[in-house]
């Protein structure tokens, strides 16, 4: 039977201890679900929510390792829910339901095209708060409370136009992934061109054949029939190139990217 539900102060060494005494068959760890966790309780952004941690009738924690690892990690102190006295049995069927995604975040405030948004504020975070490129395999992830922060430091109008703009008539050449963060990011540099190079890129109309827009539509269009297909930060890569190069405006002679022996391009 439950015996008790309460709110606690959890401390580094409290968490430590539940960690210690906790039974065998919890889930494994994720390192990087603890990382996000922790840099938003360092960043003072850890909200009470009613989620809670769960012990059994021994005391064993059945719910919440990775809270209570993150609060380690953090060497905060965070106040949150305690269920003690649950059955042992019940561990099965804990965090059985889906998990709230930023999407679902972004639609409960109103925000038109929530999952569109998140995608692209996902990636703009990587690149413009840590320096990362967006489309690597960092493991560095941002949390809903961070991408919150970083849409509503006045980005929200930019990213929604720029949902807009990567959607048309891209569909099936460049996924809006990487049309989304890099209109955004070209737009900050230059807005009349980043529209222009958009339009061409889509339409194709009045191109040289040394255009660099040219060459990586076409070599877009080509990937489209392959069945090995360009990886996703190689398409970001020659998008970027060709960008600098119509900004430079040096005709090109050969588009590509050698990711071997190649820094990624910056943005120029």
């Amino acid at each position: 039977m439950l015996r008790q539900a309460e709110f606690m102060k959890i401390s580094p060494r409290k968490a430590a201890e539940w960690l210690d005494a906790a039974p065998d068959g919890n889930r494994n760890i994720s390192p990087v679900h603890v990382s996000k966790l922790a840099r938003d309780m360092r960043a003072a952004q850890w909200a009470v929510n009613g989620e809670a941690f769960v012990l059994d009738n021994a005391g064993r924690l059945l719910d919440g390792q990775h809270r209570c690892r993150a609060i380690i990690e953090s060497g905060c102190t965070i106040t949150s829910l305690v269920v003690m006295g649950v059955k042992s049995s019940s561990f099965d069927t804990l965090d059985s339901g889906r998990a709230r995604t930023a999407g679902d975040v972004l639609a409960a405030k109103g925000i038109s095209n929530p999952r569109h948004v998140a995608t692209i504020a996902r990636i703009l975070w990587r690149i413009v708060e840590h320096e990362i490129t967006g489309w690597s395999g960092s493991p560095m992830r941002a949390t809903i409370r961070e991408l919150e922060t970083f849409i509503d430091d006045g980005r929200l109008e930019d990213i929604q136009l720029a949902v807009t703009r990567s959607s048309r008539g891209l569909t099936g050449i460049l996924p809006r992934s990487v049309s989304g963060p890099l209109y955004y990011l070209f737009y900050k540099l230059d807005p009349e061109s980043a529209d222009a190079f958009f339009d061409r890129l889509r339409d194709g109309v009045e191109l040289a054949s040394k255009s660099p827009i040219l060459m990586l539509r076409n070599r877009l269009m080509e990937d489209r029939t392959r069945i090995a297909k360009l990886p996703i930060l190689d398409k970001a890569a020659l998008t970027i190139k060709a960008w600098n190069a119509v900004r430079s405006g040096k005709p090109m002679g050969v588009l590509r990217w050698a990711s071997s022996r190649e820094d990624f391009p910056e943005i120029t």
